[in-house]
């Protein structure tokens, strides 16, 4: 009897009523939208960023590849390599099929300067210098796979540039040097300077115990040591002209050849010289600088090599631009 007496329902202690149910149904039908709206988003923002970071790593990747020192294995430039720039885009985007429409390839001279050339129009490799830059361009659309979100389908977009890293043939040792700068000089070995040398005296006994000393003879170097030829003067290249074209900003030089040199070096003396650009024994040297931007004139000079020895610098020629 006590048993039953307290499990009996009191007062205090009432079974919720079947409205209440109903209530509480009713408000999780209304909340359920609201959730599956924000989880659905939730979901397909983190797929727009994960697909944008795929597109920005392909863009990386493809410029990567058209900057490096190489070719693609068919004597062709990586950064002409236009089927391989874009392969190497395509390994890295693999939530997205990209066409080849989807990737752009062009060279550009610096971030403020207009494209020089594009990948597609087979560009002639003269005219894409030291310090040109390759630049990627990777698109892709986007759109929500549940459309129960207000987002509108979008073209996402990524760019990568790197600067080219071409090779190029530097030759013999050459020594920087400005326009006062003496082309050569000769060390001149000191003689050899071979002192006399006496033998110390030796004792002697005698039957009186006395000594006598004798000196030996003086040691007569067998060598004369003789300086090294100083070599023949090289002639200094004459009528040397730069020239630009005020367009693209792009410098080409000319001289006159010197008979018998291994190859040429073009100082830069104005700013103050930070490179040189060596060619081979053919004087006329197309887009081979280029002014920035940031620069109205540069000035240049010539020196010819030969057995690692330069030449007087030629004459001074100055080119400007507007900036």
């Amino acid at each position: 009897m006590r048993l039953l007496d307290a499990l009996r329902p009191t007062r205090f202690t009432r079974l919720p009523r079947r409205g209440q149910r109903g209530q509480a149904m009713v408000e999780f039908m209304l909340v359920l939208p609201v959730l599956l709206l924000i989880t659905v988003g939730i979901v397909e923002f983190g797929r727009m960023f994960a697909i944008y970071a795929m597109i920005n790593s392909a863009s990386r990747e493809a410029s990567r590849y058209g900057a490096s020192v190489g070719d693609n294995g068919s004597g062709i430039p990586r950064y002409l390599d236009c089927a391989g720039i874009r392969d190497a885009a395509r390994r890295v985007a693999i939530l997205s099929e990209l066409a080849d429409s989807d990737i752009t390839i062009t060279y550009d001279a610096g971030v403020t300067t207009s494209p020089v050339g594009n990948c597609d129009a087979n560009p002639n490799p003269s005219e894409i210098s030291l310090g040109d830059r390759v630049l990627v361009t990777v698109r892709t659309s986007y759109e929500p796979i549940v459309p129960l979100l207000p987002i509108p389908p979008q073209t996402l977009t990524s760019m990568s540039a790197r600067t080219i890293l071409k090779e190029i043939d530097a030759g013999p040792t050459a020594t920087l040097g400005g326009p006062a700068a003496t082309p050569t000089k000769t060390n001149t070995p000191d003689p050899l300077v071979t002192p006399s040398v006496t033998p110390t005296p030796s004792e002697t006994p005698t039957p009186t115990a006395s000594f006598t000393a004798t000196a030996g003879p003086s040691l007569t170097p067998s060598q004369t040591l003789t300086p090294f030829p100083t070599p023949t003067s090289i002639p200094a290249p004459t009528g040397f002209e730069a020239t630009i074209n005020c367009s693209n900003r792009k410098v080409s030089f000319d001289w006159n050849t010197v008979s018998g040199v291994d190859y040429y070096a073009v100082y830069r003396s104005s700013p103050a010289p930070t490179i040189q650009i060596v060619i081979d024994s053919s004087p006329a040297c197309i887009n081979c600088n280029a002014l920035p931007d940031a620069e109205t004139s540069r000035t240049y000079y010539v020196v010819a090599v030969v057995d690692g020895h330069e030449s007087a610098p030629s004459n001074l020629d100055t080119v400007s631009c507007a900036p």
